[in-house]
């Protein structure tokens, strides 16, 4: 397979950043300016990872009509466990997502 072809079957896909903001409690907020109405914030760091992409799903279904799969560009929950170590507190950081097309059922 040449380069041409690996181009050619390799489809476009968006990033959406979704920001990560410490809480003086000791909690998470999410924000994604990329997405209208994406806002997140809990006591339960864990809680609030798992409800990011059924949120950025439903988000882009009722905002822009379009029917997804949302998936990390990386392990959300390793890099915000294992990078929460390095990040010092009340800094931002941040995770990427991508999306594919949900296929329609025939």
């Amino acid at each position: 397979m040449g380069l041409h072809s690996m181009i050619e079957e390799r489809q476009f896909r968006a990033k959406i950043t979704v920001k990560f903001y410490q809480r003086e409690d000791g909690g998470l907020r999410a924000e994604c300016e990329d997405i209208n109405g994406f806002y997140l914030s809990s006591a339960d760091r864990e809680a609030l990872i798992e409800d990011i992409i059924p949120v950025l799903e439903q988000l882009l279904h009722s905002n822009y009509g379009l029917d997804v799969d949302v998936h990390p560009l990386a392990p959300a929950r390793y890099l915000l466990v294992e990078r929460s170590k390095e990040v010092p507190e009340n800094q931002t950081d941040y995770r990427e997502y991508t999306y594919d097309h949900r296929q329609s059922a025939a």
